[in-house]
């Protein structure tokens, strides 16, 4: 029979509680990775999940001898532009300082995340980020105005689930944690979602985070893709996710995980 195994870091509440509890229920076996021991019992387990602060998961699954399955960087610059709905550059920190032009620009590795993104004016960058090395890879693209946003879990070539995290100008969630419904215009973005993942399906990882969003006057578009492993899950449902975190690992080399130099390790 085989041994599965979700390691989960307290970093991710309150997704890794409510994981380690549908694991639990799958009969899984649930560690925390605060605890020393968890790395010496999970060896022997034939599956491994996981799920967390995305530099944790990465260094713990190295030390496991896995790797992680994620969008390449440069995947959102790659997307047709009909799915972007403007322009998206896959580049360095250097060379997008020398821009004459506002500009959005963020790490374009999640577990890097050396400078805040957001919209810079010109010359702005260099002003502002002091210790980020210029050869730091980069998305830059044309500001937008978003209005509802939403997360999908894509797996399989099919969307898995979605949830709202922006509706109406606000957070989509209430005071007791909880996330909102969908908003009116779900129908036209699980439209625009199923027309990107059945045309590109063959150009996608096999599981990944796409979150999804309507520019003002633009229509819907892709907002950035993100590994599922160390996602924020909203609204979705963890039972049905759980078993795709499983999918997200492999223990050999593929076009889909990343390669990345390990940060030293204290002693």
């Amino acid at each position: 029979m085989t041994k599965k195994t979700l390691i989960v870091s307290s970093y991710a509440e309150p997704e890794a509680s409510r994981l380690g509890r549908a694991a639990s229920e799958r009969g899984w076996q649930v560690e925390r990775a605060d605890d020393p021991s968890a790395v010496s019992r999970t060896r022997a387990a034939d599956a491994l999940a996981f799920y967390g602060d995305t530099r944790f998961v990465v260094d713990l699954g190295e030390r496991l001898g896995r790797r992680l399955i994620e969008p390449p960087l440069d995947f959102l610059a790659r997307l047709p532009r009909r799915f972007t709905r403007r322009q998206v550059e896959y580049t360095t920190l250097d060379r997008a300082r020398h821009r004459e032009r506002p500009l959005f620009v963020k790490p374009a590795d999640c577990v890097d995340k050396c400078f805040d993104p957001k919209v810079y004016q010109p010359g702005e960058e260099s002003r502002v980020e002091h210790a980020v090395p210029e050869e730091t890879p980069v998305l830059v693209s044309e500001p937008v105005r978003w209005g509802d946003e939403y997360r999908l879990i894509v797996g399989g070539g099919q969307v898995l689930d979605h949830s709202p995290y922006y509706l109406g100008g606000r957070i989509a969630r209430f005071e007791n944690g909880s996330w909102w419904p969908d908003g009116d215009g779900v129908d036209r973005m699980l439209d625009f979602a199923g027309e990107l993942v059945a045309e590109l399906a063959d150009q996608l990882p096999p599981v990944f985070v796409l979150d999804v969003g309507e520019i003002e006057g633009g229509g819907w578009a892709v907002v950035e893709v993100n590994p599922l492993w160390c996602s924020s899950l909203y609204g979705c449902d963890v039972a049905e996710i759980l078993p795709h975190l499983a999918d997200c690992v492999t223990t050999t080399a593929s076009r889909w995980s990343l390669e990345r130099e390990s940060p030293p390790r204290a002693g």
